[in-house]
């Protein structure tokens, strides 16, 4: 048995299974509509990979994409850049206007970072205030534009709650790798680094890790 998708009289599409079954001279064609088994399966799916609070990847997910693009770069010499994003002064925000303000300014920043790049880019929560942005296929100069682009957009317009107007700002860290074998791990502590780099030289800014030698 296996799925298939038809086009129904009524415009409507469905997702059907069926078994071709011989019994004595006669034949029968048994068909199941799994429309919905298939909807509710796939909502499970995301749910599992999302992150319930953002709506973007979760930490697990993000991880498994990354190193499915690594590994694609490995085999075929594609570069890949990777971000990581982490909301200034997070904890300031949740302390002046409360955790249900802090929770609208991790969705709305979460939002204008996914709407902000490629559908084949990946956005993904990694925890508490920090994200992280996967470019498969970028190198260092267009993953840094995007970076400056995301920094930009998280920015304005200020996050509006009840009538209160929430700054909010972000600081980068990025890598990139120019394609071939490379670890993840490796990868994710020079990001890491040059996002402490970023925050250290005063926040509100991109800093990319130096090139590969």
């Amino acid at each position: 048995m296996r799925d298939w998708t038809v086009n129904c009289k009524d415009g409507s599409r469905k997702t059907i299974q069926f078994r071709y079954r011989a019994i004595g001279d006669h034949h029968a064609l048994l068909y199941w509509d799994v429309t919905e088994r298939r909807r509710l399966d796939e909502e499970l799916r995301r749910a599992a990979e999302t992150d319930p609070l953002t709506g973007v990847s979760d930490r697990r997910r993000f991880f498994a994409l990354a190193a499915d693009a690594l590994a694609e770069g490995a085999a075929t010499g594609r570069p890949l850049s990777l971000l990581m994003v982490d909301i200034d002064h997070f904890k300031s925000i949740n302390d002046r206007f409360g955790h249900a303000a802090g929770d609208e300014v991790l969705r709305t920043t979460a939002r204008r970072l996914a709407e902000a790049v490629r559908l084949e880019n990946t956005v993904g929560r990694l925890g508490g205030e920090e994200f992280a942005v996967l470019l498969p296929g970028l190198g260092g100069p267009a993953a840094a534009t995007v970076a400056e682009r995301l920094r930009t957009v998280a920015a304005d317009p200020p996050v509006e709650i009840g009538g209160t107007r929430i700054a909010v700002r972000i600081s980068v860290g990025g890598v990139a790798h120019a394609g071939g074998p490379a670890g993840l791990d490796a990868l994710l502590e020079r990001a890491d680094r040059a996002l402490y780099d970023a925050k250290r030289t005063g926040r509100d800014r991109v800093v990319f890790a130096e090139p590969e030698l």
